[in-house]
């Protein structure tokens, strides 16, 4: 919590919304998939307003997973993070997108949207 505050007194909005997913992360984990969803909101319009796709679908990702831990439909999160995924591996380098497709985080992305 310490980091997200310190995010956005100095108006950080990157770190900010980065904080917020790991924050969330930690509520799933720990079987708050309820108090998680706010927070990853948050985070995924921080990531709109700083137009940043990385971080956008880390962001939606962790939705879908908190939407499913606390019983709700998480396909729209989901599928919107593998599309963005996609639309990044597109813009990549053959080899730099056989990598990046091949990270853990990705395939699992790609995976749940299925």
């Amino acid at each position: 919590m310490r980091a997200i505050d310190v995010a956005v007194a100095s108006s950080r909005k990157k770190y900010e919304a980065i904080g917020r997913v790991t924050l969330a992360r930690a509520l799933v984990a720990g079987g708050l998939g309820h108090e998680a969803i706010g927070e990853l909101r948050r985070a995924v319009a921080g990531a709109e307003a700083i137009r940043s796709p990385f971080i956008r679908w880390q962001a939606l990702a962790a939705l879908g997973a908190a939407l499913a831990a606390s019983g709700s439909d998480p396909s729209g999160p989901r599928l919107e993070a593998a599309a963005i995924v996609r639309s990044i591996s597109e813009d990549l380098s053959a080899e730099h997108a056989a990598t990046f497709l091949a990270d853990q985080r990705v395939t699992e992305v790609l995976e749940a949207a299925r």
